[in-house]
């Protein structure tokens, strides 16, 4: 992804996964799977796992 800093473009690398984000708060759903939906309600953009500058 290709974001704009100020007038420097930065390219970032970065795995969205609210499986992750559940499964690391322990939140399971009826069926015993990680209860994704709840953690994009809750954290939205903060389920991501990884953002990291390509040039890192």
């Amino acid at each position: 992804m290709l974001v704009q800093i100020g007038r420097q473009p930065l390219r970032i690398r970065f795995e969205w996964n609210c499986r992750w984000k559940a499964k690391q708060l322990g939140w399971f759903d009826y069926f015993g799977f990680p209860d994704q939906a709840r953690a994009a309600r809750e954290f939205g953009h903060d389920c991501f796992r990884d953002w990291v500058p390509e040039d890192a």
